[in-house]
């Protein structure tokens, strides 16, 4: 079993692994042990990142740590471990979509419950387009696979900890440490039970195994009951009428994120009934309805995103995130970031360089908004953009 918490069993035996963002491989931030100095801002402890894979970038952020005057908590911490490295490229892969969408595993070892918390900066497209919690403390549920801790290209191993096979803004819920515990003792009750029976690890009895850990207290017969008829994995059945039902409480606002995620994770059914509802819609529910479509590959929802567009970027000043009275933290922080940036990367997804006019104004007026909150956003937006359109217009 890898518990190291950084695959580093796993990734010397020539496993597959993830680092932070699939993009540019930043993780959430690290946190210093909780010492408080003069300076204000270091106060701030988890403003910054830290390679565990690198002996000399680990030991300067345990030295920064050890440079705070005081000590603020009752007991010693020498080291505290980095919230995320590597993750292992796993059977299954579990994805924020997985979580929103309540995805159910027929061999579900454990449940995560949690907040979404994003330390830095996202990864998913499903953030990229705005489809973010801006209640920080709401909490989700999400079923872990056994696959997720079975490395895709090796045997005879189990890698838990933070280091399961799991993507970066997913990991930012399935991460605190009672589920890491139970995820361990799972961990531990297959291998024991594989050395005893020898049975071989891709060849594990689920359904036993979620006996002994009903038994155990780590799953509740409810738990159990919630996967009964799963074969292999599962959404939760949803009607047309459910989901054209869902579908009018997007346009009126009035639908919750994990309801809009239910939407977009049936694209099939959900595009038909998107475009009948926006054939009728205006003002805000017009954009809800076309950023879904969008998001799902349809382009009937384009020319109302770019309207939108064009209104929002009207004014003298860019806009800055308005859903927020107060940022808790520095960004990037959560996926937070103006909505005009969502608009953006949504269009750019789908390719459309009419967005291009729209990159330039912003690119021209972001430098000179020294107090625009949520700067970082339009920046990145810009060069996510630029990246999905791969058009030589964006250099210009």
């Amino acid at each position: 079993i890898d518990a190291t918490g950084d695959g580093d069993i796993a990734a010397r035996a020539g496993a597959k692994t993830e680092y932070g963002t699939r993009r540019d491989a930043m993780t959430m931030w690290y946190s210093f042990a909780q010492y408080r100095g003069t300076n204000p801002e270091a106060a701030r402890h988890f403003q910054y990142v830290v390679d565990p894979r690198d002996p000399t970038d680990m030991t300067r952020a345990i030295i920064a740590g050890r440079r705070f005057k005081k000590r603020t908590v009752s007991f010693p911490q020498i080291y505290l471990t980095p919230r995320e490295s590597r993750r292992i490229s796993g059977e299954y892969r579990v994805t924020v979509l997985d979580i929103l969408a309540g995805r159910r595993f027929e061999d579900m070892i454990i449940i995560c419950r949690a907040n979404f918390d994003i330390k830095g900066i996202a990864d998913s497209d499903l953030t990229f387009s705005g489809y973010v919690e801006w209640d920080r403390l709401t909490n989700y549920s999400v079923q872990i696979p056994y696959r997720a801790i079975l490395p895709r290209d090796l045997d005879n191993i189990l890698v838990v900890g933070k280091a399961y096979s799991v993507s970066h803004d997913a990991m930012s819920l399935a991460r605190m440490q009672r589920d890491m515990i139970a995820l361990g003792a799972a961990s531990g009750l297959i291998a024991a039970g594989s050395a005893r029976s020898g049975v071989p690890l891709r060849r594990i009895d689920a359904k036993a195994l979620q006996a002994k850990l009903v038994k155990l207290g780590v799953l509740s017969q409810e738990d159990v009951q919630s996967i009964k008829g799963v074969k292999d994995n599962a959404l939760p059945p949803v009607s047309k009428d459910e989901l054209r039902r869902l579908i009018g409480q997007l346009a009126g606002g009035k639908l919750k994120l994990d309801g809009q995620v239910n939407i977009l994770a049936r694209s099939k059914a959900a595009i038909p009934l998107l475009k009948e509802a926006l054939a009728k819609a205006d003002g805000k529910a017009r954009v809800q309805l076309a950023r879904a479509l969008c998001f799902l590959g349809d382009t009937s929802g384009s020319q109302p995103l770019l309207d939108e567009l064009t209104r929002l970027l009207a004014g003298k000043d860019l806009p800055g995130i308005t859903r927020l009275r107060r940022l808790a933290h520095a960004l990037p922080d959560h996926g937070f970031a103006p909505d005009e940036t969502y608009l953006i990367n949504t269009l750019a997804r789908m390719g459309d360089k009419r967005i291009i006019p729209f990159m330039t104004n912003i690119a021209g007026r972001v430098h000179d908004s020294s107090k625009l909150s949520g700067k970082f956003g339009y920046v990145f937006s810009i060069c996510y953009a630029a990246e999905r359109l791969a058009d030589p217009a964006c250099l210009k």
